[in-house]
This record gives structure tokens, sequence and C-alpha cells, in this order.
């Protein structure tokens, strides 16, 4: 009987794997076109805003102040589908290929980027955030070129400044080791049945001095 629930238990992980293999494709995917869809939208506002700039400027500040916020929402998208990844990848990696000898690419991929250097382990995270950062110059650069055609500046300025929260808030998002160091933390923290909140703790007492250098 015993054997027999042993069977039951691995088919069911098997299973499970199989099933978690197929989200992480399905949210490469969504990744990827999330990336396409920042090309198509901001080209068509681009295009839009420069024909419209030959009639109407303040108009085309108007486009070209939204496509940093638009791809801020892409970005938020993309961070989401990249943290369900790691955390995938990371729940394959500890509870699952430790109890079959046949499974170990999470753990080989775990290992491949301890021994890379950062710039090789995360090409596809630098892509992607030359190319969120190469649209935000060009929709900064434009509306900046139609801003001096406005009437009214200081709404335009505190538009540029909500602009540059927007950039610096993408480039964040769309940081290589921003999920994968926080969800490592936990599951090490899990089996080892070490309290997550004490390192958490001690993360906010680095922060508090180093802040405190800054402002002294």
């Amino acid at each position: 009987m015993s054997e027999f629930n042993q069977n039951i238990k691995d088919e069911g992980a098997l299973i499970e794997f199989s099933r978690l293999r197929e989200e992480i494709m399905q949210r490469s995917t969504g990744q990827q076109f999330l990336v396409h869809l920042s090309f198509i939208t901001s080209g068509t506002l681009f295009a839009l805003g420069i024909k419209i700039g030959i009639k109407d400027p303040q108009q085309s500040f108007h486009i070209f102040s939204l496509i940093p916020f638009l791809l801020l929402l892409l970005a938020i998208g993309w961070s989401n589908h990249d943290r369900m990844i790691v955390l995938i990848g990371e729940y394959i990696q500890h509870k699952i290929e430790p109890h079959f000898s046949g499974l170990g690419w999470e753990t080989f991929c775990q290992n491949y980027y301890d021994r890379e250097s950062k710039w090789k382990s995360n090409l596809h995270f630098f892509h992607v955030r030359g190319i969120f950062l190469l649209l935000n110059v060009f929709a900064i650069g434009f509306a900046y070129h139609y801003f001096f055609s406005i009437s009214y500046k200081n709404v335009g300025l505190c538009l540029f400044l909500f602009d540059v929260y927007a950039i610096i808030q993408t480039w964040i998002l769309v940081n290589p080791v921003r999920w994968r160091k926080k969800i490592e933390l936990e599951v090490e923290s899990e089996e080892l049945e070490i309290p997550i909140i004490k390192e958490k703790s001690s993360l906010r007492k680095r922060m508090k001095k180093f802040l405190t250098l800054i402002i002294l």
C-alpha cells in the first residue's frame, strides 16, 4: 500500500512538473508579447505625435508625455511574468527535482548563473531594459521638443517630472535580480526554518544606514 501511495505521489509530482513547465513557457511568451507590444504602441504614438505636431504641437506634447506611462504599465506586466517564472523555477528546483534523479534543468541553470558573470547571465534582461530605455528616451526627447510650443509651462513641467518618475520605475521593474534574490532568500529560509522577518529587518537597517550616509 505504501509503494502504491508513493507511485501516486511520484506521478502527481511529474504531472505538476509538466504543468509548471508549460506555465513558464506561456509566461515567457507573454513577456515577448509585451516587448513587441511596446514597440508597436510606441511606434504608433510616435507617428501620430509627429503627424499632429505639424498643426497642433500641444497635442503632440500630450501624446509623447503619455508614452512613458504606457511603457510603465507594460513593464509592470513583464515584471509580473518574470517574478512568477523565477518563483516556479525555484519551486521546481527545491521541491520536485531533488526527488527525481532524471530532473535537473533548474539546478543546472542556477549553477550556470552562479558561475557566469552578471553580464553574460543577464543578457536577456539588459536587452529588455535597453528597449524600454531607448523608447523612453525618444519619447522624452520629442516631448521636450514640443514643450516650448505649449502655453501652460507649469503643467508641462509637472508632466515631465511624472515621466521621469515613470522611467525610473520602469528601469527598477526590469531588474535581473529584483525577484530572484528575494525568492531565493524566502525558499532558503523556508527550508532551513529561519524566519524571513529577521533578514528583512537587517535589510531595513542597512538601508537606513545608507540613507543616513547620503543625507550627511
